[in-house]
């Protein structure tokens, strides 16, 4: 009697049982890559649009000519610019954006600016603009600016 080569039904099954392991480790390795991938995607957006909407904040501070208070709790002041431009900003709490209007010598018009939960833009009367932002994600930014005095 010739002897056949070939597998026997332990053999199979222990081998399918061992590729099984090999593919359900591989699979909830992956799974978790996903989940870590996404969460830092969300941080890194959220860190991202504040420290965006920081600067946009900023830059027109610092490039105004003249900054006035208000009675807005929000943002108590307003950038005046150069060839009588007028910058406000303003939270749409319910889209949780950051908007500006602009009034200028070309027309009107708001801008969006960028995403956050909450904001608090203060100017204190004298040399300081206060910008306190919540981030999408919880995380809490702020920044002072000193102003000094305006020509």
């Amino acid at each position: 009697m010739i002897k056949k080569k070939a597998f026997t039904l332990l053999e199979l099954i222990v081998s399918l049982a061992i590729i099984s392991v090999l593919v359900l480790i591989i699979s909830s390795m992956i799974s978790l890559n996903f989940k870590v991938s996404s969460r830092i995607f969300k941080e890194d957006r959220s860190y991202k649009e504040a420290c965006n909407a920081m600067l946009y904040v900023e830059n027109i501070v610092r490039e105004a000519e003249e900054i006035e208070e208000t009675n807005d709790p929000v943002c108590n002041f307003k950038a005046l610019m150069g060839e009588g431009s007028v910058y406000s900003f303003y939270f749409k709490e319910d889209k949780k954006n950051l908007m500006v209007e602009i009034d200028g010598k070309k027309g009107q018009g708001n801008n969006w600016i960028g995403m956050i939960n909450d904001m608090i833009l203060t100017y204190d009367g004298d040399e300081k603009v206060l910008i306190w932002m919540e981030g999408l994600d919880g995380e809490i930014y702020q920044t002072s600016i000193n102003i000094g005095e305006r020509r």
